[in-house]
């Protein structure tokens, strides 16, 4: 869907509805985003490859944030999605 750099998104968390730990959430022009994977810098194809299999073959909403050191996958939620989460 979005290949961004860090400077075009606002990347906060917020707490999970009923786990004990912080969700790290991306946000890009009223879109939110949720954190699935992250690839050391040297594993690009890598994260291009995950990022091409969620958006092209399974039709996700996801953005592939790169980063100096580092790159990662984001999928799409609306935040009350949280509370199904397992």
């Amino acid at each position: 869907m979005f290949i961004l750099k860090r400077q075009d998104v606002e990347i906060s968390s917020i707490q999970h509805p009923r786990k004990d730990q912080q969700v790290p959430i991306l946000s890009y022009q009223g879109q939110t985003f949720r954190l699935i994977s992250v690839f050391k810098a040297s594993q690009e194809e890598e994260a291009r490859a995950l990022w091409r299999e969620l958006t092209d073959n399974r039709g996700k909403a996801c953005v592939l944030l790169e980063e100096p050191e580092r790159f990662s996958v984001w999928g799409k939620i609306r935040l009350e999605q949280l509370d199904s989460d397992t």
